[in-house]
């Protein structure tokens, strides 16, 4: 997972989605900030004129969200890599039979919008759009984003030019405030179902 996808805005000046490869970091296009991985799973943020700061990616998740890098008020639509998995096929191994799983279709270039209680991708040829009240499942992949429709596919979501925790957050969000407002409950996990309590 790249450092982009972690630090989904920049620490420094609050930049969403600023961060730009940079050798073997990633700085952020508006004010210069430098991250880089340091000590295994760490990430170190060298700003000018400051002194570097080295947090786990939890922790800068967490300071993220203190900030509220991650406000619903602030969704712009974002390019979009779609697949979807419109079968499932046979698993097995060792000549043995283990499962299903999902078979995703070719990947669709679009345009994914988050928008009241809809999501949509618009892509050149073809227009799609969920309800957030379809979903049964808000999962991450590596680097992609899958959603479960129900009675339909997974949809798989990758993000050429931003980050798949941050829209992440931003659905897992968006449906917390839609259930709560339909005084469904609080939503206590997103994946491998959606739970409330």
């Amino acid at each position: 997972m790249a450092i982009a996808d972690i630090v989904y805005a920049c620490i420094e000046c609050g930049g969403v989605e600023t961060l730009r490869p940079a050798g073997d970091a990633e700085t952020c296009e508006r004010c210069g900030t430098r991250y880089c991985r340091v000590d295994g799973a760490l990430i170190r943020a060298e700003r000018p004129g400051r002194p570097p700061e080295t947090r786990s990616a939890g922790e800068w998740l967490d300071l993220l969200a203190a900030i509220g890098a991650d406000s619903p008020h602030a969704i712009r639509p974002a390019p979009v890599l779609l697949r979807i998995a419109d079968r499932q096929r046979p698993h097995r191994a060792a000549g043995m039979y283990l499962g299903r799983i999902e078979s995703f279709g070719p990947e669709l270039e679009g345009v994914l919008s988050l928008a009241g209680d809809r999501l949509a991708v618009q892509t050149e040829a073809a227009r799609f759009e969920w309800s957030l009240l379809e979903l049964t499942a808000v999962q991450p992949s590596s680097r992609a984003l899958q959603l479960k429709v129900r009675n339909g596919p997974l949809l798989s979501f990758k993000f050429p030019e931003g980050s798949a925790v941050l829209w992440e957050t931003r659905v897992q969000r968006a449906l917390q405030d839609l259930y709560t407002s339909l005084g469904r409950g609080t939503i206590i996990e997103f994946q491998p179902r959606i739970v409330t309590r």
